[in-house]
């Protein structure tokens, strides 16, 4: 059996290729140790060493969970998880225990809580499993990428009004806030189905989102922009500034104001590896690993 080396490893998978970032856990932040990618199907065991003895945090990404949007009366949302459980097995293809899911709870509307819920289904867990142990990994824990994106970048959506940016390979993953509350979530594409040809068009989709949701052209025309990605999340921000009216407050990711470190990777490589990056971050908020210095310090103090 192998020992725990301490570290979490943030794994993504899609199309065939894994990426990943393994991190070691600093008190309230992360030490980021390596990062890399390598195609799946071609890779020799020794490409995986560098994730053996890691706590793996699975991200379930867009090709593998499926979407859904449920509105229950407020009361009901709070009260009644049977009435919730019955909404969402009606909007399933299968039997609702066939399927793990995940909440993401927006805005009260005027037709009551809008829910996003993000699902996917049991037999595609079942094969992650079965990957990871083929490979001698530990998978600890999966968790949707967009609340993992969400929890990770919580911290610097505290204005009124703010929008995340993620451009990643022909895909922007968009996420709006307000107050601090996640009010839309969407992956944008091109119209051509390249948006590095034509970025205007995605440009033109966050802007009618941008004005749907935040009510037109209002007075308050201040918005944080945050971004991350790719070296593509140069030319998107700088066309939203340009062509949208709003006035942005640009934020080119502050990984330091998320308390990660790194001595090896460079900023470019940090923005580049969000994905794994998000999911280790939010593993390590909301559930420590066993060498913490938060969990070292209560067991020292054990009799």
């Amino acid at each position: 059996m192998l020992d725990y080396c301490g570290k979490i490893a943030g794994v993504v998978i899609c199309d065939d290729t894994l990426r990943y970032v393994t991190a070691l856990p600093t008190g309230n932040g992360l030490e980021i140790c390596d990062s890399g990618e390598f195609g799946i199907t071609e890779a020799d065991e020794s490409q995986f060493l560098p994730l053996l003895g890691c706590k793996c945090v699975y991200g379930i990404n867009r090709s593998q969970y499926h979407r859904k949007r449920l509105y229950l009366a407020e009361d009901l949302a709070a009260s009644d998880p049977e009435q919730f459980l019955w909404e969402l097995s009606r909007s399933s293809a299968d039997q609702i225990e066939n399927y793990l899911y995940s909440l993401l709870q927006l805005q009260p509307t005027d037709k009551g809580i809008h829910i996003e819920c993000l699902s996917i289904n049991r037999k595609t867990f079942v094969k992650i499993g079965e990957l990871f142990e083929q490979h001698r990994l530990t998978l600890d824990k999966m968790i949707f990428e967009p609340d993992a994106t969400r929890q990770c970048i919580k911290p610097l959506v505290t204005d009124d009004r703010a929008v995340f940016l993620r451009v990643e390979d022909e895909f922007v993953n968009l996420q709006m806030y307000r107050h601090g509350h996640l009010v839309a979530m969407e992956m944008l594409r091109g119209k051509s189905g390249d948006f590095l040809s034509a970025p205007e068009s995605v440009v033109e989709e966050i802007g009618i989102l941008l004005m749907s949701i935040y009510g037109g052209r209002p007075l308050k025309r201040k918005v944080t922009m945050i971004i991350a990605g790719d070296a593509a999340r140069e030319s998107i921000s700088a066309l939203m500034i340009r062509s949208l009216p709003y006035e942005f407050q640009l934020l080119d990711l502050p990984f330091d104001k998320l308390k990660i470190t790194s001595g090896t990777l460079s900023t470019q490589q940090l923005h580049y590896y969000f994905s794994p990056l998000a999911l280790c971050y939010a593993y390590n908020r909301s559930q420590k690993c066993a060498s913490s210095p938060e969990k070292n310090a209560a067991l020292s103090l054990r009799p």
